[in-house]
């Protein structure tokens, strides 16, 4: 079998003609041998036309043209001066743990950053730098352990340190962004630049890093002193409270919607409607959790987005209340 040719455009990769770059504005043709011969110079993994849906926790999604892997943070930033040259744009994949991937994939490559690992670096006595896939439940608990306290509400968040900055992860009250102090960004271009962080910053389940479209490569928190043992103890509390409160066992992709800033929260707007078990296909509204959908065997991204649809038409007509959502969507387009 012959391999394929792809064509480089602003939008992502094609597969049948060249087009116009959006860098140069100079017509080039990418070819299969280029993109293997960039992963191989670089050292990263590199997988043709690989589903997504094996790398979200709601395991729903289709391929990408080119799925990129690197092993170490020093690998990133020569990985993404090529793609550029070769006019690519990647889409970041960290935990896949708060996303939604089109049935169709996307013509985009992705690099996934779940191997970007390695072990908390303390920087005095209170601050720690941590990689993008570091996983945030083993970061929270290896806090605890050097008696570092500030994280104890993101232990049971299923998500990575990179995507944690970047949205703002945060429960019970507490959020990643009021103890992030610096960043180390990677741009799709390559260029590399540490950020001081400011107030501003962040804002409920955002940060401005996602706007830039750049990788939050590292980060350094800002912690406080803490007795190892009781930290441990409210650890446990959490994870008690998110047993008996979430569908931990179940496909999902954590919680749909974003929390109003003032009344209700989405969970309790949704059970007072009645949603609890809708179903569309095999999406289901979470019997635990209304402001979970959890995929019940073979649901498609069109079925999660037609519930997703029927909630918060029918939160509006109930209640008022227009819902915003907080799983991140891939669409084709």
């Amino acid at each position: 079998m012959s391999a394929p040719s792809w064509a480089a455009t602003a939008q992502g990769l094609g597969t049948t003609r060249p087009t116009r770059s959006a860098h140069a504005g100079e017509e080039k043709l990418v070819t299969h041998e280029r993109l293997l011969e960039l992963a191989r110079d670089v050292g990263v993994g590199l997988q043709e036309n690989a589903s997504l849906a094996p790398l979200t926790r709601l395991s729903i999604g289709g391929p990408t043209p080119a799925l990129l892997t690197p092993q170490r943070v020093d690998q990133v930033q020569p990985l993404l001066r090529g793609l550029h040259s070769l006019g690519l744009s990647p889409r970041w994949l960290g935990a896949g743990s708060n996303l939604l991937i089109d049935d169709r994939g996307v013509p985009e490559p992705v690099v996934c950053t779940a191997r970007l690992r390695r072990e908390p670096q303390l920087e005095g006595g209170d601050r720690v730098r941590v990689s993008a896939g570091t996983a945030l439940p083993g970061f929270t608990r290896w806090l605890v352990s050097h008696g570092l306290c500030g994280l104890e509400f993101a232990e049971g968040i299923p998500g990575s340190i990179g995507g944690a900055v970047t949205m703002n992860a945060g429960a019970f009250e507490g959020s990643v962004g009021k103890h992030t102090v610096r960043v180390i960004l990677i741009h799709p271009d390559g260029r590399k630049q540490e950020h001081d962080v400011q107030p501003e910053d962040f804002s409920y389940r955002r940060s401005v890093f996602s706007s830039m479209g750049a990788l939050v490569l590292e980060a350094v928190f800002l912690l406080k002193e803490g007795d190892p043992e009781e930290l441990g103890r409210t650890l446990e509390t959490y994870r008690s409270h998110r047993r008996q409160t979430q569908p931990l066992s179940e496909e999902s992709a954590g919680c749909i919607f974003r929390n109003p800033l003032e009344g209700p929260s989405a969970g309790s707007l949704i059970d007072r409607c009645g949603l609890k078990g809708r179903r569309r296909g095999n999406a289901e509204i979470s019997p635990v959790h209304a402001n979970f959908i959890v995929n019940r065997g073979g649901a498609t991204s069109a079925d999660a987005r037609a519930l997703i649809e029927e909630v918060k038409e029918q939160v509006q007509r109930q209640t008022g209340v227009l819902l915003q959502e907080e799983v991140r969507v891939w669409s084709r387009s």
